[in-house]
């Protein structure tokens, strides 16, 4: 943690594999705010993964099985704000 508050030095890493399991039902979350020019549209529920990577120094790191993993919030959804913010996505 020291090395990331510092902005310490960095190794690339590559996944090797990142299986997700996403709950079939969820709640639409839909929300729109013209005058800080943000939108969102998601779907909120849960999902368990396992995944694995490694890098160039050797190191790999393996999950444990998704089976065994625990979803306290997952969301996927479209948000636009800033630049991305168009006038279609303002508030009636």
């Amino acid at each position: 943690m020291a090395n990331a508050l510092q902005d310490g030095p960095e190794v690339g890493a590559v996944v090797e594999s990142l299986d997700i399991d996403w709950s079939r039902h969820g709640k639409r979350v839909v929300t729109k705010d013209s005058t800080n020019g943000f939108s969102l549209d998601a779907i909120e529920n849960t999902a368990i993964m396992e995944w694995s990577a490694h890098n160039a120094n050797g190191f790999r790191f393996v999950s444990a099985p998704a089976e065994t993993s625990t979803s306290l919030f997952a969301e996927v959804g479209r948000e636009d704000n800033g630049v991305f913010f168009s006038d279609d996505d303002k508030d009636d």
